[in-house]
């Protein structure tokens, strides 16, 4: 066994295979979330869902911009 750091949160753990670089699932999956919001911006692509685009000014595309508005703020329409 061997005492690593997670990749993702810093916190030492004893890894039980020598390819381990999290210290749990959570990690590796907030690795990966993080990873593909990164490589969907850089594709010009919405990061939540990777549709087309609203517009060049938006962070998101139309469809998850009115799911968040109904979802968030339900008496704004």
């Amino acid at each position: 066994m061997i005492k690593r750091d997670c990749a993702e949160c810093g916190k030492s753990f004893t890894a039980h295979m020598s390819h381990a670089k999290y210290c749990s699932d959570q990690c590796r999956w907030r690795a990966h979330k993080r990873e593909t919001y990164a490589e969907r911006k850089k594709n010009g692509l919405c990061p939540q869902c990777g549709g087309k685009m609203a517009d060049e000014q938006s962070s998101y595309c139309r469809k998850c911009q009115t799911y968040f508005r109904r979802r968030y703020y339900k008496n704004a329409e």
